[in-house]
């Protein structure tokens, strides 16, 4: 018999593709219960809810094309991610910090900077 391993999810790599189809929703599920956000206008500590609406709003007015993933890594117990959102209304720099919690990476920071 030959033995096989389950692989396990990414929820990086998920997170990305969710960026990548620009889905407020789907990002969402990766939404801790609080979350700091930031995009053009608005920079707050939000609940996920509120935190899914603020994101919704963003792709609403700025449809992503494509997410270009530039780095990601570990830092004190934290994932992160920086990559260029490229959107109809020009190129966002994108940084995301998860957190492992009950064996899933959530959203604690998540950024959107105009270049």
């Amino acid at each position: 018999m030959m033995p096989f391993v389950l692989l396990a999810q990414n929820d990086m790599d998920d997170i990305i593709i969710a960026l990548k189809n620009g889905d407020a929703q789907q990002l969402a599920a990766f939404f801790d219960n609080k979350v700091e956000l930031s995009v053009p206008g608005k920079t707050s500590t939000y609940n996920k809810s509120q935190a899914e609406s603020v994101i919704n709003d963003f792709f609403n007015n700025n449809k992503i094309q494509s997410f270009e993933e530039k780095h990601k890594g570990k830092n004190n117990g934290m994932e992160y991610c920086i990559g260029n959102a490229v959107t109809s209304n020009g190129i966002y720099k994108t940084t995301f910090f998860t957190k492992l919690k009950s064996n899933k990476q959530l959203i604690q920071t998540l950024r959107f900077e105009s270049n």
